[in-house]
């Protein structure tokens, strides 16, 4: 007899659980709403996943998966290094900080909520830390050859800041507005830049100003 074949997309309900996860915390999501939510029967669930610790799993990797070819990739895109730095750490926040929800990202919020107790789970995050660390690194040296960042006595170190500092923004975004992250963002960055780099950043939130963001309200 052949095998039965999964009547569901599989991705999809990834997609459902990231968003799930994302949104109601691990413990938050239980198996109802993440059958509810994906659109699957609790059978069809436990004949693919097996358990909710599986999928939590498969959609904390592949979240992180996705972000990891992000950080991959931002050091060879086109643009200046501390544009790329200051796009990197404000977009998502300030998208996060005019939607409704302002449920933020799946690595911050499992890392307030479980930290280091899950081994597998501390792990995953751990491995897309150090990728995001890594990009950093490469934007903060491209930006100090650029002329738009003092030299940083530890790159590394200063790289690891700016992943910290970025999950804070993460937390604030929950309450706070776009403007107010934007200028967070910027205080640091102005720390650190050079004449012509403060420069750039003070072009750049001028032209944030001037463009209305979704969301936004009068």
């Amino acid at each position: 007899m052949s095998p039965r074949t999964v009547a569901f997309d599989a991705a999809g309900v990834i997609d459902a659980a990231i968003d799930s996860f994302t949104r109601c915390g691990y413990e938050g999501a239980d198996t109802v709403r993440l059958c509810a939510e994906a659109g699957i029967s609790r059978s069809s669930f436990y004949n693919t996943f097996k358990s909710k610790d599986s999928l939590f799993l498969s959609a904390l990797t592949e979240y992180t998966r996705r972000g990891g070819e992000l950080a991959l990739a931002l050091p060879s895109q086109e643009g200046a290094g501390l544009a790329k730095l200051r796009h990197r750490l404000l977009d998502d926040v300030q998208a996060q900080s005019a939607d409704d929800s302002r449920q933020g990202c799946l690595s911050v919020n499992t890392a307030v909520e479980l930290g280091s107790s899950v081994e597998s789970v501390a792990q995953i995050l751990h491995a897309d830390r150090e990728r995001w660390v890594a990009s950093h690194a490469a934007l903060l040296v491209q930006a100090q050859e650029e002329g738009q960042l003092l030299p940083a006595p530890d790159v590394p170190a200063r790289a690891a800041l700016l992943l910290t500092f970025l999950a804070g923004l993460r937390v604030s975004a929950r309450l706070l507005d776009a403007g107010a992250l934007g200028t967070q963002v910027d205080a640091l960055l102005g720390s650190w830049a050079t004449p012509s780099g403060r420069e750039l950043l003070s072009r750049l939130a001028a032209a944030d100003a001037s463009t209305p963001r979704e969301g936004a309200t009068s």
